[in-house]
């Protein structure tokens, strides 16, 4: 339960009436004449907040701040009780606010007494520590808390882990947005964490090519971020009131911004002209055999239970209010809560690794979802190796790179962009095939999130989007046809007079292997665009794009998703959030690496002093990125990073297990040696070579870049 603000250490018996169930309860709470103190009910298991007034006695009928048996305490305190018309509670409002959340969602006025407090009261709450003098709303159960004193994070009644006011942030040097200190990338745009603001002068390359490109990057990140605010600002899942079900609420009316994206990643306008249109955004609806619908976001229905689990759309919207670093935690537990236990029998998958799309497949289609929830133990064939985490990191990265290998014409790049979207085209040679491999990838990118690896390949925002049954709309066209999209909104801010010169129809063109076609949008395509019909003609256009030409294969990787991985259980993260979750770090930070790492056996005692250790620490730090992705993909079998940083590296059974570097004898290796299940670095002792620091250094990074670049499978010792 959440615990008082009082600093008092001595303590009475107290008699109080909880508000919810009015059962009577002695408690042994702080003498202190004005102390707030949050109490769980231990019948109804209710929280509530008593303000104490002196007790004198148990027996004597003596009142407490909630009441007593015997009728309305005879003290000002009873002037403060608030009584909720739904669901008749009785609450006392927290101080200095003027209305509060009863736990049955009902918003509630403070009475006047409460919201003026004495200055004398005031004075008397100074001496109280600064992480008690902010409260934290429980965003499942809404109950207002104080956190206990010097806590960053404390559990709600309700079994959610809560966020103190004061936990330490960090704020991102491109959009200024904060993000929680355990997240090694800003939440709202992606940008990894960095010590100091990234100039001309401290990036690793400083040529003309590479700027552009870091510049194009940052302005990529942008404009993710601002379009998660702005889609934060016009669509909000909450409840319902009349039906007690979540859906999508739009409280204003949405904009359509005129120009194209091409001033935003310049700097654009800072104030461009806005048009209100009606409502453009949709979700797709998908039904049990992978079949999509478009319907209007207002009208989407939210999967809101996680079948199989006690998890219900409360627990749903409490995790989804929750700060991303505990969104994680909440989701590792719930995903374990599903998965099946290691004693029950795990599934053994053996596969060539010049044929390890082929023979994963044919794997994966003959299994049942339920048993993709089991732990899988992979083997490459003449490679023996047992899989603790090394081999089936090394397995998903090699799937990866083939899945989006765009040559295989599954996905290819989006517009502007090195994300991946659906190739509308990947049907054209086998349909059934194709729809068959399509459902592989879903299950392929939901095992990995399930197992905790990572995919170091993109996917576009439209695709996390209807991953998350997000509302798209317009916006959303930029990241497959940003020529398209810049095109509509003309159309919408242009006079009908204009609209009728274009001579547009509702219809549409595509082209594939030099062959050119005409797609109808509306009945036959022939019907003229107006002034008075040209928003339907948007919103055909945008279905079109955006679910009709690729319906299919996305109806069949959002069922091979969902195979894995309930839709409902990633519904608490957005799509910034989701992408940072699947994809990792895409920069390696050096120092959280350094601090992340433990060492053993004769580097133990010195730890970062050790010669050896010294030596290899500098030839990490003159790498570039692609060798440092090389040593880290050697040692983990991954070349990206959660997203929590190098504190959050896992084994195969979802512990963590930092980065260890491990001494060996050159007698017994002269190369060093890779443990990727343990995330361990066997580093040979170059100091017995000697104390010159540049015989043994030299001798270490070279060995070190042989073995980087060598062809390396896996093996026993």
């Amino acid at each position: 339960m959440g615990t008082g603000a009082s600093t008092s250490t001595t303590s009475a018996l107290r008699r109080i009436r909880c508000g919810s169930c009015r059962n009577i309860l002695a408690l042994n709470l702080p003498s202190n004449s004005s102390g707030d103190v949050c109490v769980s009910c231990p019948y109804c298991n209710e929280v509530s907040q008593i303000k104490m007034e002196p007790q004198r006695n148990l027996g004597g009928g003596g009142s407490g701040g909630g009441g007593s048996s015997g009728g309305p305490p005879p003290n000002s305190a009873n002037q403060d009780i608030i009584n909720c018309t739904d669901c008749n509670r009785s609450l006392i409002s927290p101080p200095n606010t003027e209305r509060f959340r009863c736990p049955c969602g009902k918003i509630m006025y403070a009475t006047p007494s409460r919201t003026t407090t004495s200055s004398n009261h005031n004075r008397s709450r100074s001496t109280r520590s600064s992480s008690t003098a902010e409260f934290v709303r429980c965003p499942r159960c809404s109950v207002v808390l104080s956190p206990p004193p010097g806590a960053t994070r404390f559990r709600c009644v309700c079994n959610i882990v809560l966020s103190a006011p004061n936990a330490a942030r960090w704020t991102c040097n491109l959009c200024e947005r904060s993000s929680p200190s355990s997240i090694q990338a800003c939440v709202s745009c992606g940008n990894p964490r960095s010590e100091r603001p990234r100039t001309s002068s401290n990036r690793p390359d400083g040529s003309e090519g590479a700027l552009d490109q870091h510049a194009a990057a940052n302005a990529f990140r942008l404009r993710r971020a601002n379009q998660l605010a702005q889609s934060k600002k016009m669509w909000e899942r909450r409840r319902d009131p009349l039906t007690n079900q979540m859906r999508w609420f739009n409280d204003k009316p949405i904009e359509v911004v005129a120009g194209s994206t091409a001033a935003a990643t310049t700097g654009g306008n800072d104030n461009p002209s806005t048009t209100p249109a009606p409502e453009r955004a949709f979700v797709r609806q998908i039904s049990s055999d992978g079949i999509l619908s478009w319907v209007p976001a207002s009208e989407a229905k939210v999967v809101s239970a996680v079948e199989g689990t006690q998890i219900d759309s409360h627990d749903l919207e409490g995790a989804a209010g929750l700060p991303f670093d505990q969104k994680i935690a909440w989701f590792q537990n719930a995903t374990a809560s599903l998965r099946v236990p290691r004693a029950e029998g795990v599934v053994k998958i053996s596969v060539r690794r010049d044929h390890i799309l082929e023979d994963t497949f044919q794997v994966f289609s003959s299994m049942h979802p339920n048993d993709f929830r089991r732990s899988l133990f992979f083997e490459f064939n003449e490679e023996k190796g047992l899989d603790y985490g090394g081999v089936a990191r090394e397995l998903f990265r090699l799937l990866f790179n083939q899945l989006f290998n765009v040559d295989f014409a599954l996905f290819k790049l989006s517009s502007g962009s090195v994300t991946y979207g659906i190739h509308e085209n990947s049907s054209m040679v086998n349909e059934e095939l194709s729809l068959e491999y399509f459902r592989f990838a879903g299950q392929v990118l939901a095992k990995a999130l399930f197992d905790g690896h990572v995919c170091q390949h993109h996917l576009s925002l439209p695709l996390y989007k209807h991953l998350l049954a997000w509302p798209c709309g317009l916006t959303d066209l930029e990241y497959v046809d940003e020529v398209l999209a810049s095109s509509l909104r003309q159309l919408m801010n242009a006079t009908e007079e204009d609209v009728e010169c274009m001579d547009l129809t509702f219809s549409t063109t595509t082209s594939a292997f030099g062959k050119t076609e005409t797609v109808a949008l509306k009945g036959d395509g022939e019907d003229l665009v107006t002034g008075t019909n040209r928003d339907e003609y948007c919103h055909l256009l945008i279905k079109y794009y955006l679910l009709d030409r690729v319906s299919t294969q996305l109806g069949q990787l959002l069922r091979g998703f969902y195979d894995v991985i309930p839709q409902a259980l990633i519904s608490c993260f957005d799509f910034q959030e989701l992408e940072l979750l699947c994809c990792g770090l895409t920069q390696i930070d050096l120092n959280d690496w350094r601090r992340n790492t433990i060492y053993t056996k004769s580097y133990k005692s010195l730890g970062d002093n050790h010669p050896v250790i010294r030596w290899f620490w500098e030839c990490v730090g003159e790498y570039d990125d692609e060798t440092r992705c090389r040593l880290l993909q050697f040692v983990t079998g991954s070349s990206r990073v959660p997203v929590s940083g190098f504190s959050g590296l896992q084994g195969n059974d979802g512990n963590v297990r930092l980065f260890t570097i491990d001494s060996v004898s050159l007698k017994d290796s002269i190369f060093p040696r890779a443990h990727t299940c343990f995330n361990r670095l066997d580093l040979p002792d170059f100091s017995e070579l000697g104390s010159a620091d540049e015989i043994g250094r030299d001798k270490l990074k070279d060995a070190l870049t042989k073995v980087l670049h060598m062809e390396l499978g896996f093996g026993l010792e």
